[in-house]
């Protein structure tokens, strides 16, 4: 006993209307089809962004780490009598400003090429 003919043989497509009208040459529905690529864009994009959020975190802990260290080893010469005093904010500010920025620049960078290849691969696919 058949409960269903296969899916191509058993789905009459008929029209919606001018935009969301079936394409009787071939068979399909161009609508749908930008819905889909709609979402594989609106997909891409959310993990460009992502990816944009996580290099940015990286670079600046990195860039701070850094700052760290470099107040670690002065202080350590100061406290040998082989420096100057310092405080945490005579070299962490200028480290934070830095990583701040060094981090945006990075990200920045991972947006733009993470668009630019999602616009490009837009115009490829509409030929």
């Amino acid at each position: 006993m058949v409960l269903a003919e296969p899916y191509n043989e058993c789905v009459a497509f008929e029209p919606l209307g001018p935009r969301g009208s079936v394409d009787p040459a071939q068979g399909r529905n161009p609508l749908a089809e930008r819905r889909t690529h709609s979402r594989v864009g609106i997909r891409f994009a959310g993990w460009v962004a992502l990816a944009a959020l996580v290099v940015f975190c990286i670079v600046q802990d990195r860039e701070t780490a850094s700052g760290v260290g470099r107040y670690v080893s002065a202080q350590t010469a100061a406290l040998a009598g082989r420096g100057p005093r310092v405080t945490v904010d005579e070299i962490m500010r200028p480290a934070i400003r830095t990583s701040v920025r060094r981090g945006l620049e990075w990200s920045g960078l991972v947006s733009a090429l993470g668009f630019g290849a999602a616009i490009a691969l837009r115009r490829s696919r509409r030929g």
